[in-house]
């Protein structure tokens, strides 16, 4: 009699953990979270957000090319070309950032998701920002407002600022930019 109560209290056990393995497990198992059935202004955003700010975790977000995004794209694609080695729709819009390379900043746009990346490796910083703010403006002939309405970062790397490593910077006349200060 005792065997049967220590297999039917295993055959419960095996059938309650089993039940709670699938509850836990199996949304990471599905389809969904392989990118499978994305279209392209379909984004996985790591950051959680889109635009400037930050956020954290994984999440869907659709991106909606707005009229400045448009433009911008238009003009990325007669002014640079694209760098499939990197990703697929990658655009180095700058060739700087190298040893002994004349522009202390370099620029990327990434056509899959319409992000824009500024770095910059040169202090001050907030020169640099202009210098950087100034080119993408002239030679992309966007305005300072379409500047702010497309999906950018601008990004210090930890040996050039570890003050502001790890933060989006903004553009300097865009609201919710990081005021830097002057050395």
């Amino acid at each position: 009699m005792d065997l049967r109560y220590t297999m039917l209290g295993i055959v419960i056990a095996l059938i309650v953990g089993g039940g709670v393995f699938l509850y836990f497990f199996l949304p990471l198992l599905s389809s969904d979270s392989g990118g499978e059935g994305q279209t392209p202004s379909t984004i996985v955003d790591p950051f959680g957000t889109s635009g400037t700010s930050g956020g954290g975790g994984t999440k869907p977000v659709a991106v909606v090319e707005n009229e400045a995004m448009k433009k911008f794209s238009g003009e990325v694609r007669k002014v640079a070309s694209v760098d499939t080695s990197v990703a697929p729709g990658y655009y180095e819009l700058t060739q700087n950032g190298d040893v002994g390379s004349s522009t202390p900043y370099s620029m990327y746009y990434l056509d899959t998701d319409k992000s824009l990346t500024v770095t910059l490796f040169e202090q001050p910083i907030g020169k640099t920002r202009r210098m950087a703010e100034d080119d993408l403006l002239a030679r992309f002939k966007i305005s300072k407002e379409e500047a702010c309405d497309l999906i950018y970062s601008v990004t210090v790397p930890m040996s050039v600022d570890a003050d502001y490593f790890g933060q989006n910077l903004g553009f300097s006349f865009c609201t919710g930019s990081v005021v830097l200060r002057e050395i």
